[in-house]
């Protein structure tokens, strides 16, 4: 294979490689903030419950119900899930680019026309 052409595909399998490792610290970090709201809104939902129950707080009640109102809704506003999804989604993807250009730098230029139309259709399709 053309060392031009390996060292381009080898440098396309790095950034491959650094893409995928930044998008799971993003995954990282939206299940660290979505867990936490749900966290925060489940406890905060139970503990309003109990004082409006046993005691008559109005202004503790009313701040406790805000804040779980506000997590809840910074939940549904960020859509932290669905990111997750979408992320995921993309590393799937990045993954199967990933072993095509692995295995195109280690076959060092052999690849038949069959593998190179095989592979190409498989790249294609993940673009759309």
């Amino acid at each position: 294979m053309n060392n031009y052409l390996n060292t381009f595909l080898q440098t396309k399998l790095d950034d491959c490689n650094d893409s995928i490792r930044s998008k799971r610290k993003k995954i990282y970090l939206i299940k660290i903030f979505h867990y936490t709201l749900i966290a925060i809104s489940t406890t905060g939902s139970s503990v309003v419950g109990l004082l409006s129950a046993f005691y008559n707080p109005s202004v503790p009640c009313a701040c406790l119900s805000m804040v779980v109102t506000l997590c809840t809704f910074l939940s549904i506003k960020f859509n932290t899930e669905g990111r997750m999804r979408n992320l995921g989604e993309h590393i799937q993807k990045l993954n199967i680019i990933k072993n095509e250009l692995a295995y195109i730098t280690s076959c060092n230029g052999t690849l038949t026309d069959q593998e190179c139309k095989s592979i190409l259709d498989q790249l294609g399709n993940l673009i759309v």
